[in-house]
């Protein structure tokens, strides 16, 4: 850590900055003392974490540098700049915890950026560029996984519920295609909070496209479709399991502990 830390993150980039101010905040007693003295954060602290946030949006909507990548598994991708923005959000926004950031970054920051986009004509590239709402999606996508990790269901389901809104209508609002490729990959990191509607949002959506769709589209509705028959079956053993139980209870028979699945059932 000596040696290879300093060398690691020396670089100006932004995940290294939010690396440094995620460190020095989870950091306490020696295990401070050592990471202050090594980083040099005495003469060269850390910033701010809400500052860090801040400037890093910024940057995102500035889309400068950033580009659609072509790829053949998933058919245009955010280029390694936009990732880079978007895996620092994320990172500092875990920091924060998902309610600050559904009630602080997503609802007060990221719909905003979201609404102005769709209010533009179609052609325009300002102030929002069509590059800069993909990688506002694919970060909401992220984002969610906090909601989930603290069994926040119920507004990671209401962030669903505008993202599947947002895809079922961008082809008929001719949405450009690398913007509806985004919203799919989005439906999907934030289908577990309702896999019956992101599958229909995207059943739907693609019997009215034309263009070919990318293989990782393709697999993330074959997921979603087998990760609902799976939670189906487990909900299913359950309900006979216990029927099972209450039917030894009833004849006086010791009965054995029923395993309980908790699956996301729409």
């Amino acid at each position: 850590m000596v040696t290879t830390w300093p060398s690691v993150l020396s670089h100006g980039s932004a995940i290294c900055k939010a690396v440094h101010t995620v460190a020095k905040m989870k950091a306490d007693g020696e295990i401070l003392n050592y990471l202050t003295a090594y980083l040099q954060w005495d003469t060269n602290p850390p910033c701010d974490v809400h500052h860090l946030i801040s400037t890093t949006l910024k940057a995102l909507c500035m889309g400068e540098n950033m580009k659609f990548h072509q790829n053949d598994r998933y058919g245009y991708d955010l280029c390694s700049t936009s990732w880079e923005y978007v895996f620092t959000l994320d990172l500092l926004c875990s920091h924060q915890k998902w309610m600050w950031t559904y009630n602080s970054f997503i609802s007060k920051e990221l719909w905003p950026v979201m609404n102005t986009w769709v209010m533009q004509t179609r052609s325009q590239q300002t102030p929002v560029k069509d590059i800069c709402v993909a990688a506002v999606l694919r970060l909401i996508g992220k984002l969610g996984q906090l909601g989930f990790g603290g069994n926040f269901l119920t507004s990671v389901q209401k962030v669903s519920k505008v993202i599947n809104m947002f895809g079922k209508q961008g082809h008929m609002e001719g949405v450009p295609w690398e913007v509806q490729l985004a919203t799919v990959y989005t439906i999907y990191d934030l289908s577990p909070s309702n896999p019956k509607e992101a599958l229909d949002t995207l059943a739907a959506w693609r019997g009215e496209i034309t263009l070919p769709v990318p293989p990782a589209v393709t697999s993330c509705i074959t997921q979603i479709g087998s990760g609902r028959k799976s939670c189906a079956s487990k909900k299913h053993f359950c309900t006979k399991s216990s029927e099972k139980c209450r039917g030894e209870k009833q004849h006086n028979v010791t009965a054995m502990p029923v395993c309980h699945f908790i699956c996301i059932i729409h």
